[in-house]
């Protein structure tokens, strides 16, 4: 039989006096850990902290390091890739203003590529449209023999011919969408504009801003003179509109430099007339002004205004222009010749309300106040003008060049007027996001059906006209560039 042995004094019991010392023991202790926990805490807690953070701030710049090499390899990467598809355009652009090139080539080119930019309030949207097909279609910007404009179009063409040959696709339309920010500040009146605006005698702008500026971002010459016409590395033609010359009748005025590389007088077999040599020796800015100069906004530029007046859409200036100097280019025909042509096409005539009116009467009986003095659309016959005017020539293009003609000139949120309404009270920030949301929404194949073509037909069309079925390229290990079979 087990006996028990008798539990073990319980400490807890106040009563008894063995626990009592230990109590003391505890108490003392207890008044002395809290101390020591403090004085050790103290110092502690912050240390452990800091030495937390540290470690936390390290890793961060370490991952942020591994990102910016990654990031870095693969734009290095990307651009050794676009420099390589270059092989694309084969150095087409001097073999196409030279024509002993051109006989040594037994006319075995490509396709001579225009890409016309129209003016008004689609030139941010384009330009961000024109990236993402770049992105799509290496090389693509690189190719374009000619670049066409009209307006603020023209600022844009003039932009991109004025660039370093060696200068990379992407930097060019980044570099473009930048300068196109630039020149809404640049024509920004101010309050003293606005003043001069409601004058109703003067224009709210006078050109000594924005020439600077297209002087400045237009660059220099070899002469270290600002850049001219004839020392552009692309070929451009800009459309301009003459109000008054003392030799000339008002009309249109094409700005080009397709002859730069002839010697006038018919030396080397080609003549034309001296006013295509006049043009070799203008400056860009100066030409981009003669485009640009929006009447109320701008001042007459020596005679010319706004290119746009005359025809928005240059697709059509462009193609008769180069027609004339055809055979300095190696183009025989139309079928010789593919363009793309940017711009927008307007939504609607006038506010949702009047276009109720235009469905369910007849007769709409407008006068000068609907027409010139609507508070939310002051410049609404303009506006409706110039826009019927790109549709119309967008046709006669397709006519002209079939399947070798694609207009991108989806709808625009905002028309004329409201970006001048914009433009004048300062608040631009808009339409430079309204660009940047459509753009995004066109490239993602977001935009519903209004929006035509879409970026995949866009895309295909370029591989299939612009780049004539050529198989994709690679680069290879040894920095070569092959075709990879389809």
């Amino acid at each position: 039989m087990v006996s028990r042995k008798p539990r073990a004094s319980a400490p807890s019991k106040p009563s008894d006096p063995p626990p009592s010392k230990p109590a003391k023991r505890t108490k003392a202790a207890a008044s002395k850990r809290p101390a020591k926990s403090t004085k050790a805490a103290a110092p502690k807690k912050p240390a452990k902290r800091a030495k937390a953070a540290a470690s936390t701030k390290a890793a961060g710049r370490t991952i942020a390091e591994a990102l910016s090499a990654t990031e870095d390899a693969a734009r290095a990467g990307d651009r050794a890739l676009r420099r390589a598809l270059r092989a694309r355009s084969g150095g087409r652009h001097q073999a196409r203003i030279q024509p002993s090139s051109l006989q040594a080539s037994g006319g075995d080119l490509a396709p001579y590529r225009i890409l016309s930019l129209d003016g008004g309030p689609a030139t941010p949207s384009y330009l961000r449209y024109l990236r993402a097909l770049e992105v799509s279609q290496p090389g693509f910007l690189d190719s374009v023999d000619m670049f066409a404009g009209a307006s603020d179009g023209a600022w844009a063409a003039l932009f991109f011919a004025s660039r370093p040959p060696d200068t990379d696709p992407l930097d060019m339309i980044d570099a473009a969408i930048a300068f196109n920010e630039g020149t809404v500040d640049a024509i920004q009146p101010g309050l003293v504009g606005l003043l001069r605006l409601a004058s109703g005698f003067w224009s709210a702008t006078d050109n000594t801003a924005a020439l600077d500026y297209l002087t400045s971002q237009y660059g220099d010459g070899p002469e270290g003179k600002p850049i001219t016409l004839g020392e552009l590395q692309r070929d451009v033609v800009i459309v301009s509109f003459r109000v008054r010359s003392r030799t000339a009748k008002p009309g249109a005025r094409f700005y080009h430099n397709l002859a730069r590389n002839l010697v006038q007088g018919g030396e080397a077999g080609w003549t034309f007339n001296d006013v295509a040599y006049a043009n070799l020796g203008m400056s860009a800015a100066e030409v981009a002004l003669r485009s640009g100069s929006f009447p109320v906004m701008m001042p007459i530029r020596d005679g010319f205004v706004d290119g746009g007046l005359f025809a928005n859409n240059p697709a059509v200036c462009a193609i008769a222009q180069l027609l004339e100097f055809r055979e300095s280019r190696g183009v025989t025909g139309l079928d010789d010749i593919v363009m793309l042509s940017c711009g927008a096409d307007q939504a609607m005539t006038g506010s949702a309300s009047a276009n109720q009116r235009f469905f369910s009467e007849k007769d709409v009986s407008w006068g000068w106040a609907q027409w010139l003095a609507t508070p939310w659309s002051p410049m609404l016959l303009m506006d409706t003008v110039i826009s019927a005017g790109g549709k119309g020539i967008a046709y006669q293009a397709h006519q002209l060049l079939g399947e070798r003609f694609l207009r991108l000139a989806p709808p625009l949120p905002i028309g004329m007027s409201e970006e001048m309404l914009r433009l004048l009270t300062g608040f631009t920030a808009k339409l430079f996001e309204l660009a940047d949301e459509q753009a995004a929404s066109w490239s993602g194949g977001q935009l519903g059906l209004d929006y035509r073509p879409n970026f995949y037909r866009t895309s295909q069309w370029l591989e299939q006209q612009w780049f004539c079925n050529e198989a994709p390229v690679r680069v290879t290990n040894e920095g070569g560039v092959e075709r990879v079979a389809s």
